[in-house]
């Protein structure tokens, strides 16, 4: 059965490494001509996990925590943060360790 998502889920998902990674892939010729327009169309091709389960609370949480500490600081470090998140965003793709290895490899 296929899940809703929410709005902060979506918000983690679509600033994970993953959607990064997919549109270096998909559209990368052209960041040679400025860059990215994001677009509904473009955003809708992103393929989103239909079982999401309890990831979308704990997705939540951490954006939670997210905006929380930029909004004391929006200076703040929240890279560990955003690599938990990306953590269950690679396990709701239900990618491997080499995969992600690859994905890591190619957002740098």
């Amino acid at each position: 059965m296929e899940e809703k998502a929410s709005g902060k889920f979506l918000l983690g998902l679509l600033n994970s490494v993953i959607p990064k990674v997919f549109f270096r892939e998909c559209y990368g010729a052209l960041a040679m001509d400025g860059g990215i327009t994001f677009t509904n169309k473009n955003c809708g091709e992103i393929p989103i996990p239909k079982r999401i389960g309890n990831a979308q609370q704990r997705v939540e949480r951490l954006v939670d925590r997210i905006l929380a500490a930029k909004q004391r600081d929006p200076t703040a470090d929240t890279s560990a943060l955003e690599r938990e998140i990306d953590g269950l965003v690679y396990a709701l793709y239900g990618l491997t360790p080499e995969e992600i290895k690859i994905v890591e490899g190619a957002a740098k």
